[in-house]
């Protein structure tokens, strides 16, 4: 976290944020390209045209 910035205030975070290196060379194990939930009975999708890349190693978790 940024000094003197909560979570709720900062928004999206970008690639240079992170404090640490991406390694294009590990292999990718999931590809996941415009996702879109919309739940049963919903108009409105609960998210909308995700896309993201898991590669070896990586520990990654969605709510």
């Amino acid at each position: 976290m940024l000094e003197g910035q909560s979570l709720a205030n900062r928004g999206p975070l970008a690639i240079d944020d992170y404090p640490f290196t991406i390694h294009n060379s590990l292999m990718i194990v999931f590809d996941i390209r415009d996702l879109t939930k919309i739940y049963p009975g919903q108009t409105v999708p609960a998210n909308k045209n995700i896309s993201l890349q898991i590669r070896q190693g990586e520990i990654f978790g969605l709510l």
